[in-house]
């Protein structure tokens, strides 16, 4: 790593990715395409840092067209 930082953002998006329980990135739609939205179940308590109350889990929702 060039710096601390780096290092610090790379470990973040490890954590977030071993927190995810489940997403809906694989489904398709009836037409065969990827869905238009993105759906991730994290397990808050596998990441570090989360300020308390952690909760049980967490539903994490990106949609271009709302």
């Amino acid at each position: 790593m060039d710096s601390l930082d780096d290092d610090r953002i790379i470990r973040r998006y490890v954590e977030m990715i071993s927190a995810t329980l489940r997403t809906n990135y694989y489904q398709k739609d009836k037409a065969g395409d990827n869905k238009p939205w993105l759906s991730l179940k994290l397990e808050p308590k596998n990441i570090p840092e989360i300020p308390a109350p952690v909760p049980a889990f967490e539903i994490f929702c990106l949609c271009p067209r709302h």
